[in-house]
């Protein structure tokens, strides 16, 4: 299980749908190459609704956001081509962490309609500390701080 996680990670570098929605090229290739892998590795999975066994793993989190920056952008149309994918995709947007998460608005925002100024006035808005508009979340401080443990730990 761990092994076809790796490599299904892996497919994803090597796809890099993200990089090709950033620079505007056609990947309609590459997007039906690696949709219809990653739509056989789901049907495969007779242990579960997830790519590999019965839970989450960073794979399906990392299709997820794959499948959520394609569907937002419109490239592909994953209702009418890949319903098992959009299935999947609605899937794992609904459950709980990763709903809080979608919900947030704290995702790093993609470069869609209304162009470059947009997307930077989006990212501005949505990482403040960046542009030393806010103080540090505690992930990004000097300390780590693990409130829910009652720990603080000193890098």
């Amino acid at each position: 299980e761990a092994a076809k996680i790796d490599i299904l990670s892996d497919s994803m570098g090597d796809w890099a749908p993200i990089t090709a929605l950033m620079q505007a090229r056609d990947a309609s290739a590459a997007h039906a190459k690696y949709l219809a892998r990653f739509t056989r590795a789901l049907t495969s999975n007779a242990d579960g609704d997830f790519l590999a066994g019965r839970s989450l793993s960073f794979a399906d989190v990392q299709l997820f956001h794959a499948l959520e920056q394609l569907a937002n952008a419109g490239v592909v149309d994953l209702p009418g081509k890949w319903p098992a994918l959009d299935a999947y995709r609605r899937r794992i947007r609904a459950l709980g962490p990763i709903a809080a998460y979608v919900e947030s608005g704290r995702q790093t925002p993609f470069p869609g309609a209304g162009g470059r100024d947009a997307f930077f006035q989006t990212v501005r808005a949505t990482l403040p500390w960046v542009f030393g508009k806010a103080e540090l979340p505690p992930l990004l401080s000097a300390r780590w701080h693990f409130s829910k443990l009652g720990t603080s730990l000193s890098r």
